[in-house]
């Protein structure tokens, strides 16, 4: 009888389940989204939302069965109105205990309601922010994000590196996933780019169970109110055959992969008719790094990355790079490039601004102090 007493009042006094992490927001297109959150126990979650009341519910369906008993969650609205203001709020139910043919439900936790509005497919004025290079230092992207929220961009890119070699799940949270949810994430997205420290460490394989990337790949395009944006995965700065490897690197081939997507698709209508095209990746296209005070050969990943890929750019408005934790601006021939390529330093934010007439971008530091500023004109 004790015994059924304390299990009864365990089972009763268990841990109350709780949002953890998020929601942030993802995949922000015309008529999709993907929310994300995280919970301290495993629970079954939907969403609800809608245009002016949370009428409508959505839940993730895997392999004709509710994604359910998990503390990750991820659901992807569809079939949403361009250009359109919608509210919504996560919820997750508490699973008590699973079992073939018995489920036990507990308490469902809510969020506060929160908004998102959809991209519309017409051109027009907007503008984006990206950050990178933050190595888990919450506090200065903290900073960054402060000055970036004043700006109202459309949505933001991480342009990698934001945590230093993928050791812990808390790395993310603590590195830059709670920072953003509290200054934006909640209601716009952001794109995130895979750095060189991104590929280091015991859980470098698992970066995407805890983002989302269109058809699982770090390297992807999307079209965003006419503007075309293309995101590469430039991988290891060094040699797949480097000691620090171990014999488990395979960037050439995937690098090579990479060509040949973009090969194909910088030939296809969403790239040719695009009113602008820009290019994100980490590490830039350069002919000289800045190395320990002095200047030499780039590494080899930035060298296979500007042969295989910088022939199908040639039409490109604009690179947006980081990795050398040094801003520069190159126009165009200035370093043989046949673009312009602007290279984010580790403690600024850069402001992109999409207008009819040209590019406009301000990079900002943590302070609020402006580093630079240009204006680069419609071909």
């Amino acid at each position: 009888m004790i015994l059924l007493c304390l299990i009864f009042l365990s089972f009763f006094n268990a841990k109350a389940i709780e949002i953890t992490h998020g929601p942030y927001l993802q995949k922000a297109g015309t008529n999709d989204l993907a929310i994300l959150w995280h919970t301290n126990k495993k629970g079954f979650s939907y969403i609800e939302y809608g245009e002016n009341k949370l009428d409508l519910i959505s839940k993730a369906s895997i392999h004709g069965q509710f994604d359910a008993n998990n503390s990750f969650h991820k659901i992807i609205l569809t079939d949403l109105k361009p250009d359109t203001k919608y509210q919504y709020r996560v919820l997750t139910v508490d699973i008590l205990k699973m079992a073939p043919y018995r489920v036990i439900y507990g308490d469902t936790i809510k969020s506060e309601i929160f908004s998102f509005t959809t991209q519309n497919k017409v051109f027009e004025t907007f503008s984006f922010c990206t950050v990178n290079d933050i190595h888990g230092r919450s506090d200065v992207l903290d900073s960054l994000l402060k000055v970036g929220v004043k700006t109202n961009p459309d949505f933001y890119f991480f342009n990698g590196d934001m945590i230093n070699d993928f050791t812990d799940e808390n790395q993310l949270f603590n590195g830059f996933l709670d920072v953003s949810v509290k200054r934006f994430a909640s209601e716009k997205p952001f794109v995130y780019v895979r750095g060189n420290h991104e590929t280091r460490g015991s859980e470098s394989r698992n970066l995407g169970a805890f983002l989302h990337f269109d058809d699982g790949k770090y390297y992807r395009a999307f079209t965003h109110k006419g503007v075309n944006f293309i995101i590469l995965d430039s991988g290891e700065d060094k040699e797949d055959s480097n000691k620090y490897y171990y014999g488990l690197a395979d960037f050439d081939s995937y690098r090579s992969e990479q060509e040949k997507w973009l090969q194909a698709y910088v030939k296809t209508s969403e790239y040719v008719n695009a009113k602008y095209r820009i290019v994100l990746l980490h590490m830039p296209f350069i002919s000289q790094e800045f190395y320990d005070g002095e200047y030499v050969t780039p590494s080899h990943g930035i060298q296979d990355s500007q042969k295989k890929w910088a022939p199908h750019l040639k039409d490109i408005d604009l690179l947006v790079a980081a990795h050398t934790h040094e801003y520069s601006f190159l126009k165009v021939g200035e370093d043989n490039n046949q673009f312009p390529i602007l290279i984010n330093d580790d403690e600024s934010i850069v402001k992109v601004e999409i207008t009819p007439k040209g590019l406009k971008f301000v990079v900002t530091g943590t302070k609020g102090n402006i580093i630079d500023q240009k204006f680069i004109p419609k071909k």
